[in-house]
């Protein structure tokens, strides 16, 4: 701050302060160290902690139906793959009802998975490297758990991209003359309809 000849000061502290920061500190890099600092750490261990939970990363487990990666790798612990899955998705109500328990389950699964990964074992050509490609090659009467699990799969956002170009159309609706929010509501819920509907 000395080139930029700009002096750091410290706001002044009031005994009843309720809408910042007021901290009884008389060092200037003290009060900025735990009125800026140490919350913008907390806000970021927090944000790290919400993003990777257990539960995101047991959804890299999908992945093991991609054929490119199942015929790559060797799969060794499928078993706890397979009920890290059920835990997960054991709430998604057309996969549950198929199946009475998690033996059946694991079961129905590793017989796919056996069958899934022969097949493309034999085929090597165009072998599918993304869900939705692996999507498309899938026969859902042939491999039905599997079918399911690569749709979730392939509803995964992969990056933030999707989720900005899921609100461009507000773009298309949105006018600095009409930006009151009753009536950007209604309009926003027309235009993602017509999308959906076409």
């Amino acid at each position: 701050m000395e080139k930029l000849e700009i002096t750091v000061k410290k706001p002044r502290t009031i005994s009843s302060q309720h809408h910042r920061s007021n901290p009884d500190i008389k060092n200037v890099e003290d009060y900025f160290h735990v009125t800026v600092y140490i919350p913008f750490l907390d806000f970021m261990i927090n944000d790290k902690k919400s993003r990777f939970t257990e539960e995101t990363f047991s959804l890299n487990n999908l992945g093991i139906f991609v054929p490119k990666i199942l015929i790559s790798k060797i799969h060794e612990d499928t078993i706890q793959i397979f009920e890290s899955i059920w835990n997960q998705f054991l709430n998604v109500q057309r996969l549950s009802d198929r199946f009475a328990n998690r033996e059946a389950f694991i079961r129905k699964l590793q017989g796919e998975m056996i069958w899934w990964k022969e097949y493309w074992n034999k085929e090597k050509n165009d072998v599918p490297d993304t869900a939705l490609n692996s999507l498309e090659h899938c026969d859902k009467d042939m491999f039905p758990t599997i079918y399911s699990l690569l749709k979730i799969l392939a509803s995964f956002t992969v990056s933030i991209a999707s989720a900005e170009r899921s609100f461009s159309p507000l773009k298309k609706i949105k006018t600095w003359l009409r930006c009151k929010k009753n009536f950007l509501n209604w309009r926003f819920y027309i235009v993602i309809e017509i999308n959906i509907l076409t």
